[in-house]
């Protein structure tokens, strides 16, 4: 019977805030019932993925059938860096999975294509990469085909804790720290007087503190972020204090794209000296945050616009400035609402790729059904599974009824009289 399974380990309870401005398959139609999962009290159903066809019909050398048609899939509300597979029960090297693919990528926007081993999504500009093929799983000599998500921003809003953020309660040395594996290069902008900039470890150095609060009035939700300089003890007098930090998991934007976020300094012992910046796959930086300030300062926005396509990091790192020479220092960062204009990989995209799935068999000695599996993995809604049924029907057989010797240019269509004299047409008759 039909069944979904959710993965427990995949429903946790977060909501991925990504751009706010911004299915067994059986025989015929069948629709899977999501089963739900409640954790901590919230629900979670696992997306589920019902076929609008079939069973399927495959007849031995034909080429690629489209068993994708008619698929759709439903109640899962975000795969980012999640998947969609397509299996083989008990697959042959004979069979093949793969996916219509077109030359070049449509822009229309909502329109999905696939070029070589990338998928796009039209926007109706550009069309945005937003899935590859497996580079193992590829469909090929029996091969599972797997179809990866690219990433989005995870916990944008900081309404379940730091999910999809890490916190790095310590010092930070902008030039000598790596964070996200990637040493630090210092652009901060420092006072004339600073002229250590962060570089001299402090006398006393105070709890470095980086968490979710639902003070200083967030933007977005009930929670932001704060990234607190505990009260410190500057070494020399003008010394720059930076510390703790927070980077986000990996995400993907296409170029042309916007960030934003809304950011404020409040001032404790002294001084706020805050910075922030995103950083590619190559560990390059490109600052979006680089201030220093007294008292509480207002909710600011930060808009930055992505010149390259690529997968990102968002880097925050709190801080404070000796500014009045007394050595005493102490500051927070409070960062919420990160907005990240990327496509919905959502129910609408992951169903378009289904119905581009191909099924192709090169030989096989009877007729028999095969079962091709689905697994769509959410990144919120746990796991659905489905599978769709294709029958194997061998080809026609010729059979040769005696009339053997030298074919002549014609065949005799015994619809147009009296046969002729044997040996003078070749009498062939299709069996099947």
């Amino acid at each position: 019977m039909p069944r979904i399974l959710p993965s427990i380990s995949r429903a946790r309870a977060f909501v991925a805030l990504v751009s706010r401005r911004r299915a067994r398959v059986a025989a015929g139609v069948t629709v899977l019932a999501s089963i739900a999962l409640f954790v901590a009290g919230v629900a979670f159903a696992a997306p589920s993925v019902v076929s609008g066809a079939g069973p399927f019909t495959y007849t031995q050398g034909d080429p690629p059938l489209n068993i994708g048609a008619g698929m759709a899939v439903t109640g899962g509300s975000s795969y980012a860096g999640e998947f969609i597979q397509f299996a083989v029960n008990a697959p042959t090297l004979n069979e093949t999975l793969s996916l219509i693919t077109v030359g070049s990528a449509s822009t229309v926007n909502g329109d999905v294509s696939i070029v070589g081993d990338d998928v796009y999504l039209g926007n109706g500009t550009t069309a945005d990469v937003v899935a590859t093929v497996d580079a193992t799983d590829d469909g090929g000599a029996g091969r599972p085909l797997r179809v990866n998500f690219v990433d989005q921003i995870v916990d944008a809003g900081f309404e379940d804790g730091l999910t999809g953020w890490t916190a790095l309660n310590q010092r930070i040395d902008l030039g000598t720290t790596t964070i996200a594996s990637c040493l630090t290069v210092d652009t901060s902008t420092y006072s004339v007087a600073a002229t250590h900039e962060d570089n001299d470890v402090p006398a006393v150095l105070g709890a470095m503190s980086a968490n979710t609060v639902t003070s200083g009035s967030p933007t977005e939700g009930a929670s932001a972020a704060q990234l607190q300089a505990g009260i410190s003890s500057a070494q020399l007098t003008f010394d720059v204090l930076h510390g703790p930090a927070i980077f986000s998991s990996q995400f993907y934007v296409s170029a042309g794209s916007k960030i934003d976020f809304d950011w404020r300094g409040v001032a404790g012992i002294d001084r706020y000296h805050v910075f922030g910046y995103l950083l590619d796959g190559d560990c390059t930086q490109t600052v979006v945050l680089d201030a220093t300030g007294t008292g509480t300062s207002s909710w600011i926005t930060v808009e930055s616009t992505v010149v390259d396509s690529g997968t990102y990091r968002l880097v925050f790192v709190g801080g404070t400035f000796d500014s009045d020479g007394g050595l005493a220092m102490g500051a927070s960062l409070f960062v919420d609402n990160v907005r990240v204009e990327s496509p919905a990989i959502d129910d609408a995209l992951v169903q378009k790729i289904g119905r581009k799935l191909l099924y192709a068999n090169s030989s096989f000695p009877s007729a028999t059904m095969r079962t091709v599996d689905v697994t769509a993995q959410s990144a919120l809604d746990g796991t659905g599974l489905g599978s769709m049924a294709v029958n194997l029907v061998l080809a026609p057989v010729i059979t040769d009824h005696g009339y053997l010797g030298l074919v002549p240019a014609r065949l005799w269509d015994s619809r147009s009289g009296a046969k002729p004299a044997a040996g003078s047409v070749r009498e062939l008759v299709v069996v099947g």
